[in-house]
């Protein structure tokens, strides 16, 4: 079922924009003086950050999209400016530090698939609120910030006041996190959820800031404290969500045994809910959206695909 679709469907991606040098299998960690060296068999790199992630699955499936971040003036920082351009998105609002080296995450991939993150934080820890013009941030029908607690110069008391302004505009609000460099803050997180209309967190993140709660006494918690719509990604265990009215469970679309890597997945899921939401699809369908990209995501290493891959599944499962 779809409901009506906003004629102004620009999309406005505010967040991370960082270099991923992703190496795998990590079986163990090296320790000083006892076992200093790891060898690894892959070694890859490419743009990611939540915003960039997103944005590049939302262009190649034919969507506008703008993204709002700050890379340095180096090699990485002119490899993601040339990946985003490359692949449709808009860079106009891209700004490039002249002392910050661009943010960069060296990921682990495990032999489960699983990742851990070693960061260098660079221009993103100077990018902040008096760097974005609202007139150029609230030109867009939806606004998705991907990056809550890895922007600390934006997070907080900025970012609420942005959501409050972009809504008062009629703007469409949506918003993730990540265990960014100011750690999980449940003040920083209960601080902007008045102005969330789709909350879209990791399960796993909101458990460590919210521990002994179920998923269902999350969701609970969020629409308490103000978050119109939630959906918590839950991994292998799939999406739990609710539109205010309604919960909706959507399993998980690919097995163990057949992802590669993780890198990403949420990233991916958030821009396959937003194509539903663009498209007029109703609450259920895009949670399946986003399970159907994010599965796509699992499949290869990073958070990459073609667009005909996307266009080809998102066709096959809603005949479009």
């Amino acid at each position: 079922m779809k409901s009506e679709q906003r004629e102004n469907n620009k999309i406005n991606c505010l967040g991370g924009a960082l270099a991923d040098l992703i190496v795998s299998p990590i079986k163990s960690y090296p320790k000083p003086k006892l076992n200093t060296s790891i060898f690894v068999d892959n070694l890859s790199y490419s743009a990611g950050g939540g915003a960039v992630n997103s944005s590049q699955a939302l262009a190649k499936l034919g969507l506008e999209v703008s993204v709002f971040s700050k890379v340095g003036n180096d090699p990485f920082g002119h490899m993601i400016v040339k990946s985003l351009s490359e692949n449709g998105v808009d860079i106009t609002n891209i700004l490039v530090s002249e002392t910050g080296h661009t943010s960069t995450v060296i990921v682990g991939v495990h032999e489960d698939a699983d990742r851990s993150f070693i960061s260098y934080h660079g221009s993103l820890s100077e990018y902040s609120d008096s760097d974005l013009t609202e007139e150029t941030l609230f030109d867009c029908s939806y606004l998705l910030y991907s990056d809550l607690f890895n922007l600390p110069m934006i997070d907080g008391k900025p970012l609420s006041g942005l959501l409050n302004r972009a809504k008062k505009q009629g703007v469409i609000t949506l918003l993730d996190a990540t265990w960014g460099i100011s750690g999980l803050r449940p003040d920083i997180f209960e601080e902007v959820l008045p102005y969330v209309d789709y909350l879209l967190p990791s399960a796993d993140e909101c458990r460590l800031m919210y521990p002994g709660k179920s998923d269902e006494q999350l969701i609970a918690l969020f629409q308490k404290k103000g978050a119109h719509a939630v959906i918590l990604k839950r991994g292998s265990q799939g999406v739990i969500g609710t539109d205010g009215s309604n919960i909706y469970k959507s399993s998980a679309l690919k097995k163990s045994e057949e992802i590669v890597d993780t890198t990403g997945a949420g990233d991916s899921f958030n821009a396959g809910f937003l194509y539903g939401l663009v498209k007029g699809y109703d609450f259920g369908d895009c949670i399946k959206a986003g399970s159907i990209v994010a599965g796509c995501s699992l499949m290869g290493t990073g958070a990459w695909y073609s667009g005909d891959d996307l266009k080809r599944e998102l066709s096959e499962a809603f005949e479009e």
